[in-house]
This record gives C-alpha cells, structure tokens and sequence, in this order.
C-alpha cells in the first residue's frame, strides 16, 4: 500500500485535472468545447508517452538498485529524460498547431474552435518540458521506493492542473 496508493495516485492526477478543466470549459459553448478537445486528444498522446516511459524506468531503476548497480540509476534516468523527446513535443506543437488541430477538427471547425485548440496548444507545449521531466523522475522516485516527494508531486501537479 505505501508503495501501490501513491503510484495509483500519480497515475490518476492527470485523468482527474482533464475532467476538472473540462467542467470549467463545458460553459463556453459547444465550439470552444471542440478546440479544447481536440487539443485534449493531443494532450493525451503525449501524456501518455510521458506516462509510458515513467513506468518503464520504474523497475529497470528497482532491479539495478536490487543488483547494487547504482552507478546505472544515473543513466537510466537520463536515458528516460531523452525518450521523452519533451523538447521535440513542445517544436512540433508551436510550429504545427493549426495543422494539428485540423486533424480532429477538419472542415467542419469554426474560427473559434480553430483558435481555442490553437491557444490552448501552444500555451501546454511548454507544459510537455516539465511534465516529460515529471515523468521520468516521478518513475526514478517510484523505482527507490522514495514515495513521500513523489506523493508531494503529484499533489502539487494536480494543484498547478487546476489553477
């Protein structure tokens, strides 16, 4: 439990600051609503990458602590830093915004779901950077069972979702 309930936590920070966002954005109207959700299937392919690599550097940090071998911690987490590809993210989501948002929107989105989605991208691109280097710690942290920080983290990520 003192390792599971702040990993489940982690897991769910992300998924709840979407639903929270989405009832704020709900009032605005149905077009405003289709820009912000079709940044949020964005959001979600990268949130998951970011996810993705975190839990993959969780037991390869584990079973190299579990070997003595922690001169590997260090390269580990700086090979998950890299996969990340948080900086590659943040180019492509400021220089093809509008063609990203086209691909969920098509013809049929208006001015202001165009500019919605177009906003709210280039605003989170600068987001990935952090949350690819949350990640990547937050599986580093998972990994040597260091749970406290990491709980703090998450609360704090949830907190900053939601401001």
């Amino acid at each position: 439990l003192r390792l599971a309930v702040p990993s489940i936590l982690q897991q769910s920070t992300v998924s709840i600051g979407m639903m929270i966002v989405q009832a704020v954005v709900n009032p605005f109207g149905t077009q405003a609503l289709a820009g912000y959700s079709a940044t949020m299937r964005v959001e979600n392919v990268f949130s998951l990458i970011f996810v993705s690599i975190g839990n993959a550097v969780s037991p390869y940090v584990s079973q190299n602590l579990g070997a003595k071998k922690t001169g590997r911690l260090k390269k580990g987490y700086h090979a998950a830093l890299i996969l990340c590809f948080a900086v590659l993210a943040f180019v492509v989501i400021e220089t093809l915004h509008t063609q990203i948002s086209s691909l969920f929107l098509g013809k049929d989105g208006t001015a202001l779901a165009y500019q919605v989605s177009g906003d709210y991208m280039r605003w989170l691109g600068y987001f990935f950077i952090f949350m690819g280097i949350k990640m990547a710690t937050d599986g580093v942290l998972r990994g040597l069972g260091v749970m406290r920080p990491f709980l703090i983290a998450n609360m704090v990520n949830l907190a900053i979702r939601l401001s």
